[in-house]
C-alpha cells in the first residue's frame, strides 16, 4: 500500500515495542494497516466516528491483514476522547488530520483519564504514553497546549504535501528533549521548502497582528529566528 508523505513520516517514527497503538481519525486505515503489517504492536486499534468507514475497514482488515483476529487489531467506531487505554501498557496514540483545537481536546481527555487512573491506583506503575500528532492547522497553539501538559519531544518533522505544510510531532511526558513552541530539530537551512513554510507562517501571523498585537508579535519574532545560524 502506498502511503502519503504525512502517513509515511508518521510510520517512520514508529518503532516496534508497543503493547497498543491507536490510529485515531484513521479514515480508510492505510497507516494502521501498515503498522499491522509491520507488527510493531501487540494490537493496533483503529478509531473513527464514521460507521460506514469503520464497517468498510473491518471488512478490508479481515481480507488483507497478515494476522487476523481481535488479538492483533481492533476497530472502534467512537469519539477519540472516549477511548479506554490500559495505562499499565505502553501505548502510542496517533492523531492526524484534525484541527488543533479538536486535537488538543482529544489529548487532554486521554491525559485526564491517565491521571484519574494514577490517582486511584497509587501503588501501580504507569507505562509510557506517547503521542504522534499531525494537526491540519493551529500548530503553534497545539504546541502551547502540549507544553502546558508537560510534554517533551521525541521527534518532529516538516512535511510538504499537496501545496500544504504539516508538522508531525512525536511526544511524551517521559521524553528527555525539550518541546518548543516553533519547533527545533525539524528546521533545516539546506531545505528550500522550510524557508517557504517559514514565510507562510510569518505571512499568516502578520495578518493576525491586529487581533492581539503583543501576542502575535511574539509569535512572529519566534518564527523569524527558526532558520537563523
Amino acid at each position: 500500500m502506498r502511503l502519503s508523505k504525512r502517513l509515511a513520516t508518521i510510520d517512520s517514527f514508529v518503532e516496534p515495542g508497543y503493547q497498543a497503538i491507536w490510529d485515531c481519525c484513521c479514515d480508510h486505515g492505510l497507516l494502521g494497516m501498515q503498522l499491522v503489517a509491520r507488527e510493531v504492536a501487540n494490537t493496533v486499534h483503529f478509531v473513527d466516528i464514521v460507521p460506514a468507514l469503520m464497517d468498510e475497514l473491518t471488512a478490508k482488515l479481515a481480507r488483507y491483514s497478515p494476522i487476523q483476529g481481535v488479538a492483533h487489531w481492533q476497530v472502534h467506531c467512537m469519539d477519540v476522547a472516549a477511548i479506554e487505554l490500559n495505562f499499565q501498557q505502553r501505548n502510542l496514540v496517533i492523531i492526524a488530520g484534525v484541527g488543533g483545537e479538536l486535537l488538543l481536546r482529544f489529548i487532554n481527555h486521554i491525559l485526564a483519564a491517565q491521571q484519574q487512573f494514577a490517582n486511584t491506583h497509587r501503588n501501580e506503575a504507569l507505562a509510557e504514553l506517547e503521542f504522534i500528532i499531525c494537526p491540519v492547522h493551529h500548530t503553534y497553539k497545539v504546541r502551547e497546549g502540549l507544553l502546558e501538559q508537560g510534554m517533551k519531544l521525541i521527534n518532529e518533522a516538516i512535511i510538504s504535501e499537496n501545496n500544504r505544510f504539516y508538522e508531525v510531532i512525536h511526544i511524551s511526558k517521559q521524553a528527555t528533549r525539550s518541546l518548543t513552541l516553533t519547533g527545533s530539530s525539524m528546521w533545516h537551512r539546506g531545505q528550500p521548502l522550510h524557508y517557504q513554510y517559514q514565510q507562510k507562517l510569518l505571512t499568516h501571523y502578520q495578518r493576525m497582528l491586529n487581533q492581539n498585537p503583543i501576542y502575535y508579535q511574539q509569535v512572529i519574532n519566534s518564527y523569524t529566528q527558526v532558520l537563523e545560524p
